[in-house]
Order: C-alpha cells, then sequence, then structure tokens
C-alpha cells in the first residue's frame, strides 16, 4: 500500500514555500547550487537543508542532510539505481536476437 508522506510544487528560485508534511505544517525553499538541488527545510525551530546530486555515471543519487538547527552531523546517503532482473534478460534476448515481448524465466 502506498502513502503519501508529503506532496508540493515550489519553484526553485529560492522562494518559501508552505507546505503540510506527513500532517504537519513546514517552510521549504528550493534553488540549485550548479548541479546541486538544495532544499532549506523549516519545521517550527527545526532547519535542515538538504543537497541532492547525481554521481557516478547518473546512476547513483546522493541526497546530503544537512541539520542546521539544532546542529548536527552532516549525513550523506547513496542511492544507487539497479536494473531488475528480468530487464537484463530482455536486453541479453534482445542481442541474441531473441523475441523481445518472450517473458524470461525467474532465475
Amino acid at each position: 500500500m502506498e502513502r503519501k508522506v508529503a506532496e508540493f510544487e515550489c519553484g526553485t528560485e529560492g522562494s518559501e514555500c508552505a507546505i503540510k508534511d506527513t500532517g504537519r505544517h513546514a517552510k521549504v525553499s528550493m534553488w540549485f547550487n550548479g548541479s546541486k538541488l538544495v532544499v532549506l527545510e523549516t519545521r517550527g525551530d527545526r532547519i535542515v537543508k538538504r543537497r541532492f546530486g547525481v554521481s557516478g555515471k547518473e546512476d547513483t543519487l546522493e541526497p546530503e542532510i544537512i541539520p542546521i538547527m539544532p546542529a548536527g552531523k552532516t549525513e550523506t546517503l547513496r542511492f544507487r539505481r539497479v536494473r531488475p532482473w528480468w530487464a537484463t534478460m530482455i536486453a541479453c534476448q534482445r542481442k541474441s536476437g531473441g523475441a523481445f515481448w518472450e517473458r524470461p524465466t525467474s532465475p
């Protein structure tokens, strides 16, 4: 079951936008710093900056989470795009001349 945590529209010129995230009111500002999207979120007296960047062959998303108030340790997460096993099987079938629409068997 899919549950929406937050959904909002906000420009990337740094203007502040009021949002509702997990039922709580917050303010968000977004802008680009080079190729990174920066999101500054203020919720009460808590302020967190997040920088979203892509690395490698554009298959790794690296969001940095930087606590501003209260001050804290910066964390960098890494999410790598992984092709599903069946996509690889279909690509192999294409290269070997097999029919594209054949459903591959599970590994």
